[in-house]
């Protein structure tokens, strides 16, 4: 099983020379050494289903404290970069009926959570105490929008020439003065981007403990199983991975021929 094809992020943030990111394929906490691809499978964010896509939307370093917020998932998420420990703050119930969130606004002193439809309240977390309040959904948080807050990459037309089925999950970082760095939107590879440049240079990631990170995503292909969001033949790899990345979002329908092509776009899609 070519574990690489699955770990992939739509936002992450740079510290001490590693990038540190929520998996969007399944629940799982990574870091990567920018510089050589040498990949890090830290654990899972616990209280959020395992197989769960796009999990998070955001992320920043605040106080030496990483926040995750969520897309998907009802929990925040933060992890304390001096002992390591990873904290999950529930947001929203369970019972909740499940809803995306749009947009997060860092203010001094709470985080603001926007859902994507009307009739839902906004969830307040205050930064101090980690208590979580609720305002009507009229209220106008004051603050940065971290969607706003992203450094812009500097070459639209290479993102089209090189993902064009992809272009709008393609999201980078400015590392030093010249360098960018993004994550393949298929997963598998970090791509350095410098500045004037006409193409990616391509570092494969390279998982350094592959036997935890394996005895995990069986768990997490036990939970696909169980909840029959997939089938266990398009689990078998390279079968899999080429259902994933041939789904065909107009149809719906994949290369292998089953009909999991709107499930497994349904649960990618962010």
């Amino acid at each position: 099983m070519n574990l690489l094809e699955m770990i992939s992020c739509h936002n992450f943030v740079v510290i001490g020379g590693y990038a540190y990111f929520s998996n969007c394929f399944f629940n799982g906490f990574f870091k990567v050494k920018i510089q050589t691809g040498k990949t890090y499978f830290l654990g899972y964010f616990k209280n959020e289903k395992i197989s769960e896509k796009n999990i998070h939307k955001e992320i920043f370093e605040k106080d030496s404290k990483i926040y995750f917020c969520p897309r998907k998932g009802r929990h925040v998420h933060i992890y304390n970069l001096v002992d390591e420990s990873l904290l999950s703050i529930e947001i929203r119930k369970n019972l909740e009926q499940k809803y995306l969130i749009r947009e997060v606004v860092c203010g001094d002193k709470f985080l603001y959570f926007l859902p994507d439809q009307k009739g839902y309240s906004i969830k307040m977390l205050e930064l101090k105490t980690a208590k979580v309040f609720e305002r009507d959904e009229n209220f106008e948080p004051q603050g940065e929008y971290l969607s706003e807050c992203k450094d812009i990459f500097p070459d639209c037309n290479l993102i089209e020439k090189y993902y064009k089925k992809f272009p709008s999950n393609f999201f980078g970082r400015r590392i030093l003065s010249e360098n960018w760095y993004v994550f393949s939107p298929i997963g598998g590879k970090l791509l350095k981007y410098k500045m004037g440049g006409d193409h990616f240079e391509e570092i494969k990631l390279e998982v350094i403990n592959n036997i935890e990170l394996e005895e995990y995503i069986h768990n997490v292909q036990t939970e696909l199983l169980k909840e029959k969001i997939v089938s266990e033949k398009s689990l078998e790899l390279p079968a899999f991975i080429k259902c994933v990345k041939n789904i065909k979002k107009d149809k719906g329908t994949d290369i292998c021929g089953n009909k999991i092509g709107n499930i497994v776009w349904n649960n990618m899609k962010f």
